[in-house]
């Protein structure tokens, strides 16, 4: 776990140079004295509560921007290192490459299908939708009574609170990427 003093710093230090703040300008905005600025921003001091306050409402920000620490802009994921999920019948593997967020309100994950593999839904949340992409192979998707067949680098997107089967109907292992907005 990250030390909050260290992202303190950092945050206050982003937040600041951001806007162009010089200590100064900032010192008059939050009534937190340059001194201190410069101590917190080095890591170096614990600040107080008063002090988180004084500044968040100075800068007009929330608390939790100076306190927490930023999810990175960047993130790469191997699939070596993903836990994939297994049909029972282990003719469908899932490798989730973005679980669930509830601040991202998406879930992405990737799907092997070996030879006549195919994967039931009882469909996911009201109002969800799903978007696929199909890598490789063919795809026969049934949402509801519609059926579709989908073909290498053709796309198809449906409201996924239904019933829904997938079926690789091609003649090698059929290999797609699948999103659920929430």
């Amino acid at each position: 776990m990250d030390n909050i003093n260290d992202v303190v710093a950092s945050n206050l230090y982003k937040y600041r140079k951001s806007k162009n703040l010089s200590l100064e300008k900032t010192s008059k905005l939050t009534n937190v004295s340059k001194n201190v600025l410069s101590i917190i921003e080095k890591g170096e001091g614990n600040p107080t509560i008063n002090t988180l306050v004084n500044l968040a409402n100075g800068l007009q920000i929330p608390i939790s921007s100076l306190i927490n620490k930023k999810e990175s802009t960047v993130q790469f994921i191997d699939n070596r290192y993903i836990n994939p999920i297994y049909s029972i019948d282990k003719t469908v593997t899932v490798f989730p490459y973005f679980p669930y967020d509830k601040n991202k309100n998406f879930e992405m994950f990737s799907m092997n299908f070996k030879i006549d593999g195919s994967l039931y839904s009882k469909g996911h949340e009201e109002n969800s939708r799903e978007f696929i992409i199909v890598n490789k192979g063919t795809l026969k998707i049934k949402v509801g009574e519609h059926v579709n067949v989908i073909k290498e680098k053709q796309a198809i997107s449906f409201e996924s609170d239904s019933e829904h089967s997938y079926f690789n109907i091609g003649e090698g292992v059929l290999e797609l990427t699948a999103t659920i907005q929430y």
